[in-house]
């Protein structure tokens, strides 16, 4: 006879997905422990519970932690001459929350988790590159634009081209703009919107629970034992069965729910794999009777002789007596005996399997408010002139009278002239000096002027205009002269133009004669000589002057030492005879020849 006894074991397992975040520098989790304050998004990091992370929000112009003033200028410059005006505009932006917002935003998550703190802002990585962190940006900008042709309003554009991904770091912007974008970029800074946005693309990383999972099961579990024995002894040999059915059964209903959301490349294999092995370990536990939970309770122990009434005989009482006077008691014998044992547990699991994602990052900051709070700050704002002092220049001409263009020809190389401006009130200021040359080459293509330009560097008052000079003046005869003679001395001035004159006297001669009366004295040709002295040395020159010629006027220019007499002496020439008069001391730069009036010059 056989007993069974059903014992139905229920176990149930749920599986949960959903998403978390991974980023290379820190794991954060996507929607669990995420906060929303302030309008920042606090994501929790995946290991500390009480760790957060805060996702930029918008680009925004940096503030100088020691001025606490807009890291930021705008300059409209305008030329007196016309020649060039514009603008210039350079800042420097931030993903960087200011930190008394993050203190602000600090105490605030605090409350809400206790113990809980911001330990700084995801990090974002170029869009699209999974190796490189360097993260572009774009100036949205009309005026900001290089656009080719003649409706750019913009000359240059310097961006640092790195977005500030990393906590702590800023990108640059800079541009020169024509008058007309400076103008209109000023104009929009006014206004609630300006002319001016950032762009950010980019992405962070997200580490996803691609499969969590928690399995519950209560379980329970009932041991039958079923005893029985039938003993026969009839005439023949007493056999003594003994047969132990113990029988368990056990029903279960399983449960799983899997999500797998498209896109994310999760491997559902990797999810079976899982709830194979979960349900193995289950069934272990349910099943296997050798250990654990299931193993099986210890069988009774079956006396030898369970008959009652039935005394087995020694050898020799059986040898001698044989059965006796014994009563008999038949060997046939039904025997049951029932035994129930109950075990109850509980089974509980949870599993996890991470993967990752790239969560996009797009944000557009408007450079606005900016000089509605900060106008009339003339360090941010400022509208300059290029004749300031710190860029003013003065331009100094030297000239060398084209008077001078013979004595170049005949007596001098050339003249250089040595120029020196010093900065006396600014003492770590160095001097600014520089040369000009003139040689007769200079001279033959009348180019008597030149000129040089040094800078104010900010000196007030006429201060500026004073400077020093000195000329070396090179002869032909290779004699130098510098005026002033002291090597390291200097002339003085302030004059915009300088005469250039060599250290002598130049006297400008006209001679003329009477070509009529030359004629009747039958003079040929009239010779002056003139002497003088040039640095001491003793110099001579001559012209002629011909009857017959058309213009009998002659022009001489003498370069003579100063306050030293010209003499000169004339010649008189016949077809004949040479008259030659005595020297005289000039006394005119006229000279109005004419002939001898005491004889003629033949008589001689």
């Amino acid at each position: 006879m056989t007993m069974r006894y059903f014992n139905p074991v229920k176990w149930i397992v749920s599986g949960l997905l959903f998403f978390s975040m991974l980023n290379a520098e820190a794991v954060v989790l996507y929607d669990e422990g995420r906060q929303f304050i302030d309008g920042v998004s606090l994501l929790r990091d995946k290991e500390d519970p009480k760790a957060y992370y805060y996702l930029p929000t918008v680009p925004a112009i940096a503030i100088d932690p020691v001025t606490q003033k807009p890291r930021m200028m705008l300059i409209k410059f305008v030329d007196p001459a016309g020649k060039t005006s514009g603008g210039l505009v350079h800042f420097l932006f931030t993903l960087d929350l200011p930190q008394d917002r993050i203190e602000n935003i600090n105490k605030q998550l605090e409350k809400k988790v206790p113990g809980a703190s911001i330990r700084g802002p995801v990090i974002l990585r170029a869009e699209g590159d999974e190796e490189s962190d360097k993260t572009s940006f774009k100036i949205i900008s009309s005026t900001l634009s290089t656009k080719s042709g003649q409706d750019s309003f913009t000359t240059s554009l310097v961006t640092s081209g790195v977005a500030p991904v990393t906590p702590g770091s800023q990108a640059a912007v800079a541009a020169r703009l024509n008058e007309h974008g400076a103008t209109l970029l000023w104009e929009s800074l006014m206004q609630p919107t300006s002319d001016i946005s950032v762009a950010i693309s980019g992405s962070y990383e997200a580490a996803l629970p691609a499969y969590r999972g928690k399995v519950n099961a209560d379980l329970n579990t009932v041991y039958d034992h079923l005893f029985r024995i039938f003993n026969q002894q009839k005439g023949y040999t007493k056999t003594e069965i003994r047969k132990q059915f113990d029988e368990l059964t056990r029903n279960g209903v399983i449960e799983v729910d899997v999500t797998d959301r498209e896109g994310l490349g999760v491997d559902s294999s990797r999810m079976a794999s899982l709830m194979n092995l979960v349900t193995e370990k289950l069934v272990d536990m349910l099943f296997d009777t050798t250990q654990g939970f299931s193993k099986l309770p210890e069988q009774a122990d079956i006396p030898a002789n369970v008959v009652e009434g039935r005394q087995k005989k020694g050898f020799l009482a059986e040898l001698f007596t044989g059965s006796g006077d014994q009563e008999y008691v038949t060997d046939d014998q039904y025997t049951l005996r029932e035994k129930q044992e109950i075990k109850r547990a509980t089974f509980s699991m949870v599993f996890t399997q991470n993967t990752t994602i790239k969560v996009p990052f797009n944000s557009t900051g408007n450079m606005s408010g900016i000089y509605k709070a900060w106008g009339e700050d003339n360090e941010l704002f400022r509208v300059v002139g290029l004749n300031d002092a710190a860029f003013e220049k003065r331009e100094v001409f030297f000239e060398v009278d084209p008077a001078y263009y013979e004595t170049f020809k005949e007596s001098i190389n050339s003249v250089t002239v040595s120029f020196a401006k010093k900065y006396t009130s600014r003492p770590n200021q160095a001097d600014f000096t520089s040369e000009i040359v003139f040689n007769h080459k200079d001279i033959e293509k009348a180019s008597f002027s030149k000129s040089l330009i040094y800078p104010r560097l900010g000196l007030k008052g006429s201060e500026w205009h004073d400077y020093e000079y000195r000329t070396v003046w090179s002869f032909r005869d290779g004699k130098t002269v510098a005026i002033p003679k002291e090597l390291k001395s200097f002339e003085k001035s302030n004059s915009p133009s300088i005469s250039l004159a060599p250290p002598a006297q130049l006297t400008q001669l006209e001679i003329d004669g009477d070509a009529a009366a030359m004629a009747e004295a039958n003079i040929r040709r009239a010779m002056v000589e003139f002497s003088y002295k040039l640095l001491g040395d003793k110099k001579s020159k001559s012209v002629a002057l011909l009857p017959e010629s058309k213009e009998i006027l002659q022009s001489l220019s003498l370069l003579h030492d100063k306050q030293t007499p010209i003499r000169y002496r004339i010649k008189w020439y016949s077809k004949t005879a040479v008259k030659t008069e005595d020297w005289r001391d000039l006394d005119d730069t006229y000279m109005l020849l004419l002939p001898p009036e005491d004889k003629k010059i033949d008589d001689n």
